[in-house]
């Protein structure tokens, strides 16, 4: 057994190669042992390149299913699928990280957390947008008190575009916001205290391509 986090990956689609790969392939302490594709050589170029380290690939889940090495699984698949695949690998014992939507319903979103509960198996969503920059500038502000308690947060990605083509809008700069209000309270020199309303906003431009 690899003293690595030994894990694949059920999906090979946009948010493997640009949300999960990128990273994983960097982290010395994972090693990604298969990446499961119902379309096999389908992105020839990439599939290449990861083989030529090591990685294998298969259309056949149960070689991920019945691997006893695999302890992780990032389940990157259309929305629908999710809850399905997350219930097998739960049930074979995986640890399951699952891409947003999480599930598409309230109900396999517990059933989920339930099965995993009474495993001792961990199971969540993919959380990657925590480490964008704006929520990273965001928790440093939070951090060092510059503004006060959070009573609203909000964040939005401007991408809808009526009357284009999908691949027309992912060739637009679009922007990226994170707007958060907060109140706190200011001991004025009478001694009266007052409340006060602040709105700080972050924008990041973010291509996509």
């Amino acid at each position: 057994m690899s003293d690595k986090l030994v894990m694949a990956l059920v999906g090979f689609g946009n948010s493997a190669n640009r949300y999960n790969l990128p990273y994983l392939l960097e982290n010395e302490n994972v090693e990604i042992k298969t990446i499961y594709t119902p379309s096999l050589n389908k992105r020839p170029a990439d599939q290449d390149a990861l083989v030529a380290r090591g990685i294998q690939f298969t259309d056949d889940l149960d070689a991920v299913v019945n691997d006893p090495e695999i302890q992780f699984v990032s389940v990157i698949t259309p929305a629908p699928s999710h809850f399905e695949l997350a219930k097998r690998l739960l049930e074979a014992g995986k640890n399951v990280m699952v891409e947003k939507p999480f599930v598409t319903s309230v109900a396999e979103g517990k059933a989920l957390i339930e099965l995993a509960n009474e495993k001792g198996l961990l199971i969540t969503p993919f959380q990657n947008r925590r480490f964008d920059g704006e929520f990273m500038e965001l928790q440093y502000v939070l951090d060092h008190g510059f503004i006060g308690e959070p009573i609203e947060f909000e964040s939005h990605f401007d991408y809808f575009r009526p009357g284009q083509l999908q691949t027309q809008a992912r060739k637009l700069t679009v922007p990226s916001t994170v707007m958060v209000c907060t109140r706190w309270t200011k001991s004025l020199s009478s001694g009266v205290s007052q409340k006060l309303w602040r709105t700080t906003s972050s924008q990041s431009r973010i291509q996509k391509g």
